[in-house]
């Protein structure tokens, strides 16, 4: 896509420019399962939360209560996403972690990281957007697809 931002030069003050967003984000909880492209992952699928998302990336939050996923050991690594869409089909989204940080909580460690997709086709840009469009939909549904949806992948 060429409707990226031109890059901005550091003001003399050193702080870093505001650069508005392509996308507008959502705040929007989505379950879903992603595998990280890295020999200390293996074939191993996380289960975590989406915490926004827009067409350009998503924050994941990712419940780890005794910390063994470090921020930094996620930085810039390409990853796949899969969310199951309400008619069961699922998407699989392509994507790049950009930032991550870990948070200590009251029942252990969460981590967030952003993500921005990568390299999307015609048609995830289409099926992303739909999913998006679900935001203040009936949530309850999507936490059943989302059990549906572990459950399928356990046999």
């Amino acid at each position: 896509m060429t409707d990226k931002p031109a890059p901005q030069a550091a003001p003399a003050d050193g702080k870093q420019a505001f650069t508005p967003r392509r996308y507008d984000r959502y705040n929007f909880t989505y379950p879903l399962a992603f595998k990280l492209f890295s020999r200390d992952f293996g074939d191993l699928w996380i289960e975590g939360n989406l915490k926004d998302i827009s067409m350009g990336g998503a924050c994941i939050r990712i419940e780890d209560p005794y910390g063994r996923m470090s921020s930094k050991q996620v930085q810039e690594l390409r990853m796949k996403l899969k969310l199951s869409e309400p008619s069961g089909e699922k998407l699989l989204l392509l994507a790049v972690v950009r930032w991550a940080r870990t948070i200590k909580t009251d029942k252990g460690m969460v981590t967030l990281i952003g993500v921005e997709f990568d390299g999307l086709l015609e048609w995830q840009e289409e099926r992303l957007q739909h999913l998006i469009k679900l935001k203040g939909k009936d949530h309850k549904m999507l936490w059943s697809l989302w059990d549906n949806f572990m459950q399928a992948e356990s046999r």
